[in-house]
Order: C-alpha cells, then sequence, then structure tokens
C-alpha cells in the first residue's frame, strides 16, 4: 500500500515538473512577443521619438474597426518584394522561416526593419513594409567567482531584438546572491535589456552558507504529533524547506542515523520508522528537519501503551467472575426469608398443639 502511495506521488510531482517546464517555455516565447498597434509604428525613427522601428517574428498587429483594409509587404534590404499579404483585425509577424524558406536557426539574429508605414484613416486603410534586418550581437563576459554558470545563460546577445533573462550561477557551500555589473557587486542586473548595446560582463555574488541567517521552515504537516510506544506504525512529518537542500534530521538535537527513517520530495516529507521510535523513551521529544540555509523543528511526544492495563481492569469489573470456593457453604445456611418462615411455622404449630390439649381437658370435666 505504501509503495503504490509512493508511485503515485512521483507520477504526480514529475507531472507537476514536466508542467512547470512547459509553462516556463510558453511564458518565455509569451515574454518575446510584442503587441502594437499601427500608431506605434513607425518608418521614421529619428523624428517619431518613442515610436517601434524593428519588430520580430511572433509580434501582433492589432488593428482597429476604422481601418478597412491592411497589407503587410515583406521585401529584402534591396526593396525585392517576398510576401504581399492583407490582413484581418489581428496580424502576426512572420518568422524568415516562413517569408524566405530559411531555417530559423540560420536567422536567429534577425528582424524585421519598418521602411513603410502608409496609414490613412480617412481611406481605412493601411500598408506597412517590413524590411529584413541584422542585429548586432555582442557578447557577454561572467565572473563567476568560484562558481560555475548555469547552461543556459547565453554567450552573446543581439542588441534590442529581445530581453535575456539571466539564471543563477552555482557554487558548493555558497548561496548565489545575484549577478552585478560591477566587480564590487553594488549595482545588480537580473536580465540583459532591449536598450542595451556592447559586449558585457556580469560579477556573480556568492556568501558563505555559515554566514548566513538560518531560515526557520514551517512544519507543514506532523507537528505535536502523538505516538504510542510498542506500535508498529511510522510517524510522518513534513517541512516547507526544498527537498534539494535536505541534509539530515536531529531527535532532540542528535543527528538520526540515515537507516532509521526515509526521506522524499513535497516539499520534504521525513518518516520516522516503527524500530527506531519504539527506542525512544516515553516523553516529550523534538524533531528538527534540516537544510542548507534553514531548519524546521517540532516536538513529537511517544505515549505509554495503556492497552494491557485496560484488559486487566476489565477483568476486575467483569459480573462473571466466579467467587471464591469457600463461599459455597453459604449456600447451606438458610437465607433470611427462608429461617423467618420456619419459626412462625414452629409457633403456629405450638398453638395448634396447645389449643388441643385445652379442648380435651374440657370435655373430661363436662362428663
Amino acid at each position: 500500500m505504501n509503495s503504490e502511495v509512493k508511485k503515485r506521488k512521483k507520477r504526480f510531482w514529475a507531472f507537476c515538473l514536466v508542467f512547470v517546464l512547459m509553462m516556463g517555455n510558453v511564458m518565455s516565447m509569451l515574454a518575446i512577443a510584442a503587441e502594437y498597434t499601427p500608431d506605434d509604428l513607425t518608418n521614421d525613427p529619428e523624428n517619431e521619438i518613442g515610436k517601434v522601428n524593428i519588430v520580430n517574428a511572433g509580434d501582433k498587429i492589432a488593428i482597429p474597426s476604422s481601418l478597412s483594409y491592411g497589407t503587410v509587404c515583406y521585401v529584402t534590404e534591396d526593396d525585392y518584394i517576398i510576401r504581399d499579404v492583407v490582413i484581418g483585425s489581428s496580424y502576426e509577424v512572420e518568422s524568415y522561416e516562413e517569408v524566405f524558406g530559411d531555417s530559423d536557426s540560420l536567422n536567429e539574429g534577425k528582424g524585421w526593419r519598418i521602411v513603410g508605414n502608409d496609414l490613412n484613416y480617412s481611406s481605412g486603410s493601411f500598408y506597412l513594409t517590413l524590411e529584413e534586418y541584422n542585429y548586432s550581437q555582442s557578447e557577454i563576459h561572467y565572473e563567476l567567482n568560484g562558481g560555475d554558470n548555469a547552461a543556459s545563460n547565453p554567450s552573446t546577445y543581439y542588441e534590442g531584438k529581445e530581453e535575456i533573462r539571466l539564471v543563477a550561477a552555482s557554487r558548493e557551500g555558497y548561496t548565489f546572491e545575484g549577478w552585478y555589473s560591477d566587480p564590487a557587486c553594488t549595482i545588480p542586473v537580473t536580465a540583459i535589456s532591449t536598450t542595451q548595446t556592447g559586449d558585457v560582463t556580469l560579477y556573480a555574488k556568492f556568501i558563505s552558507n555559515g554566514n548566513m541567517t538560518p531560515i526557520n521552515y514551517e512544519m507543514l504537516d506532523g507537528a505535536n504529533s502523538h505516538w504510542m510506544h510498542g506500535s508498529s506504525e511510522n510517524l510522518a512529518f513534513r517541512g516547507a524547506g526544498d527537498f534539494s537542500k535536505f541534509t539530515g534530521v536531529k531527535v532532540d538535537g542528535n543527528l538520526v542515523d540515515g537507516s532509521n527513517y526515509s526521506a522524499e520530495e513535497g516539499s520534504t516529507i521525513i518518516t520516522l520508522k516503527a524500530s527506531y521510535l519504539n527506542t525512544l523513551t516515553i516523553e516529550s521529544h523534538t524533531i528538527e528537519i534540516l537544510w542548507t540555509d534553514g531548519s524546521a523543528i517540532t516536538s513529537f511526544t511517544i505515549d505509554a501503551d495503556t492497552s494491557d492495563d485496560d484488559d486487566d481492569d476489565s477483568d476486575t469489573l467483569s459480573g462473571n467472575q466466579a467467587l471464591p470456593s469457600d463461599t459455597d457453604k453459604l449456600d447451606d445456611v438458610p437465607k433470611t426469608g427462608e429461617s423467618t418462615l420456619i419459626g412462625w411455622l414452629f409457633v403456629l404449630m405450638a398453638v395448634s398443639g396447645a389449643g388441643m390439649i385445652i379442648t380435651k381437658r374440657k370435655g373430661k370435666r363436662m362428663n
């Protein structure tokens, strides 16, 4: 039964992990795509500051109802028309693969520059011309301070194309405190923005786990539990700390050998084995779940097994218990009601006899 429950838990958490990863990819795609109206776009960025001159594949253009007709034309740098598309109320900018037939991997550093934006509300028409555009590529350098970089952090970026969200670095025995743009680690950086230009150097900041203020995690399940001594059942606790940071368990301040408990994910579930619990004294104890950055602590009580005492009491109070053998002699002793009745019979017999004697004597005298 327990193995089946564990299997179900593992399948559930595996599903959650896959779902989170899928949602992360979807959200990253959504974060890249932008949405504009024709009024947001310009082919003259120098004179129309604040408007958009470069769009990317996946960006959306929402056409207002006041415009009855719209067309998007894709051209090469030498103005050769590749595709002319009539659009409706909403349009998604196409990729280079869709327009030119090239793979996206060959065109990841490309976008579309707006070279024509004929917007006429009087006639209700909108004509947009997009020209292939090559983003400038710059390098990203990482100063890791003894740590290891995340594999997903890129070594290059395309200026202005999209925001690059940075992932934490790692170092054994240390906690990552963030990326910074200066060696003294005073100016934090969480992403390479679309306004960034040129090569970038990032500095990783770590703090020793020995210098950290421990986190007091919540004990989610099992707090103040009771367990009966002699039981064959295990006792489970669940702490809020991340299972990947779990390091051990203490009972009454002493580390518990790993053979005396099981540990599993969700957040961190610790199950003390009955064989171990039966070695503890009958009183209150403390349990502490340990992680690299903190711990969760609570108490539990080992109660005495009172089932034997209850059986003794039931035997004492039972109405079915036999009386001692000496009391059998009481059966020969007349009951109170019986002795009284016998006495009255003797009195009645005595009175009757006396009456008969007196009657006989009177008869003789009369004769």
